[in-house]
């Protein structure tokens, strides 16, 4: 009768310790490529979004509705989020179709949602609605470097300032979730945060993968930034590019 020849402990334990190397060299690979399309698929509804905002605007003589801030809900914010209130009842409900879940970005777990109150992921240029001082995207200088939406870290309300323009950090982190794993990483405040990329929609509807420290800079969030008024950014001694 003719044995079967099987293999040895030692040979399991050779294909054991490849099959392990193989996996620890393709996790970070894959991960990578889950981050690239999760960034891919942000940017698609970031799109769908702006598109949505233009043309409330255009029904509303070129005016955005209100940031939905976290002290004061009115009736022309543009998502109806915070507690007690009806999301069917925002002025972007019909524009989107009333499919909140555009709202969301991706890569912004429900575990992440949970440590806020606010429960999406964008908000809209507050110097671009804000109830102070409301403008008219048709009056936008540069609407091709003006930002109109932002993916931004944490978020505590439905408002983007602009890092020059808002009183506390949280408000004004563009997200790193697409760049990193941590999108909150532990970047000098005094050094306006200079590494990494995040998603944002910019007033003349398209989308760029913008390296965050563009976020910084007031022609980005300022509709009223003129060529002729723009100053040169001061970057610090150390200052390096994020990838």
């Amino acid at each position: 009768m003719l044995r079967r020849k099987a293999f040895t402990l030692v040979e399991l334990l050779v294909v054991i310790g490849i099959l392990a190397v193989l996996i620890a060299i393709l996790l970070p690979a894959l991960s990578g490529a889950k981050r690239v399309a999760q960034r891919v698929a942000c940017a698609a509804q970031m799109r769908q979004v702006g598109q949505a905002l233009h043309i409330y605007a255009n029904d509303h003589k070129g005016f955005l509705p209100l940031p939905a801030l976290t002290y004061q809900a009115r009736p022309e914010d543009w998502v109806h989020w915070q507690p007690g209130r009806d999301l069917n009842q925002s002025p972007m409900a019909k524009y989107l179709a009333r499919d909140f879940k555009i709202l969301r970005c991706p890569a912004d777990t429900a575990e992440r949602r949970e440590l806020r109150a606010y429960p999406f992921s964008y908000g809209l240029n507050r110097m671009l609605c804000d109830s102070s001082w409301p403008f008219n995207i048709t009056k936008v200088r540069q609407p091709t470097i003006v930002i109109l939406l932002v993916d931004i870290a944490v978020p505590r309300e439905g408002g983007w300032w602009g890092w020059l323009y808002g009183g506390g950090r949280d408000w004004n982190y563009a997200a790193l979730r697409h760049w990193q794993n941590n999108e909150m990483a532990d970047v000098d405040y005094h050094k306006r945060m200079l590494i990494g990329r995040s998603n944002v929609i910019f007033v003349d509807g398209h989308y760029e993968y913008l390296e965050r420290w563009w976020t910084t800079d007031a022609a980005h969030a300022d509709p009223r930034w003129g060529r002729e008024t723009s100053v040169p950014i001061v970057f610090p001694p150390d200052w390096k590019m994020g990838p």
